[in-house]
């Protein structure tokens, strides 16, 4: 293996310098004016690169028009059962805050906080089958 050490000058400093030749990387000039000249242009962030290798292993399936329709009809549904709940506990925690029950009270909001996350995970449970299909 022969690595050629090269004497060049830079164009801006005209000043010879010494470096090992590695490829198409100017050896020369530094990284950061390399990419201030657009000398590098194919570095990606290591987001692009999880995403190439995501999009690689487990490629995006496109939703037919009906689907969409559905998967849109099913958050409307259930984002108006969310707020009926909402609607029906809100008026029986103002009830236990006037009348200062704090039992009653703490009892209602883990019984909202409760409903909420049974009606989302319904809700993902029933988009899941419908992107499925």
């Amino acid at each position: 293996m022969n690595l050629a050490w090269l004497s060049e000058s830079t164009p801006q400093s005209g000043v010879k310098s010494k470096a090992l030749a590695r490829g198409p990387l100017n050896v020369n000039i530094g990284l950061m004016e390399q990419l201030r000249r657009g000398i590098i242009i194919d570095m990606k962030s290591a987001y692009e690169l999880a995403m190439e290798k995501l999009q690689k292993e487990s490629p995006d399936q496109s939703l037919s028009d009906e689907k969409k329709a559905e998967l849109a009809e099913l958050d409307n549904l259930y984002k108006s059962k969310l707020a009926e709940r909402e609607v029906f506990l809100g008026g029986k925690i103002a009830e236990a805050e006037a009348s200062g029950d704090l039992e009653a009270l703490e009892q209602l909001q883990r019984e909202l906080t409760s409903d909420k996350k049974t009606l989302e995970s319904e809700l993902e449970e029933k988009k899941e089958e419908v992107r499925g299909r």
